[in-house]
């Protein structure tokens, strides 16, 4: 027990020695766990409050310049929401000579460059290179699909020597 006790306590001591955390993080932590309130509550019968009456314009009129911040909303910002399933554009029908239009001015966005994967098998003999060709052909699963006496070429996907 004790040969895991000492290293674990050692580590804890080198994480902890240092250690301390922002002020930032104390001073709020601080003031939170040893904030105290104290609420007292009222009770008002509804029975006991009696009359109060209607106010008139003049005092309506009076209490809202005097408090205008409590009339106000605050700002509201609005947007506009589209949602489209499946089912919204199932029947609609385009054009033959606008989706030709469409894929003429966009054509750059859906072609992709020419892509060529060569390897390259450096052997000291013709025996060695071939093991290394089959093998390579194995892993990759085109024993079978390719011409063992294919070589590189203008034309060749890909190319082993």
């Amino acid at each position: 027990m004790m040969r895991r006790d000492i290293p674990r306590n050692d580590l804890l001591q080198a994480l902890t020695a240092g250690a301390a955390a922002p002020q930032s993080l104390v001073d709020p932590l601080y003031r939170y766990r040893n904030e105290k309130r104290v609420a007292d509550i009222v009770a008002l019968p509804t029975a006991e409050a009696g009359d109060v009456g209607q106010p008139s314009e003049t005092e309506l009129t009076a209490f809202y310049d005097t408090h205008q911040d409590l009339f106000r909303t605050p700002e509201y910002r609005g947007f506009t929401l589209v949602s489209l399933s499946p089912s919204d554009i199932e029947g609609i029908e385009i054009p033959e000579a606008k989706l030709k239009e469409e894929f003429d001015q966009r054509q750059d966005e859906f072609q992709l460059p020419e892509q060529r994967e060569v390897q390259q098998i450096l052997a000291p003999s013709e025996e060695k290179a071939e093991g290394g060709r089959s093998g390579a052909r194995r892993r990759q699963g085109l024993e079978g699909r390719c011409d063992d006496n294919r070589r590189a070429g203008p034309g060749n996907d890909r190319a082993s020597a």
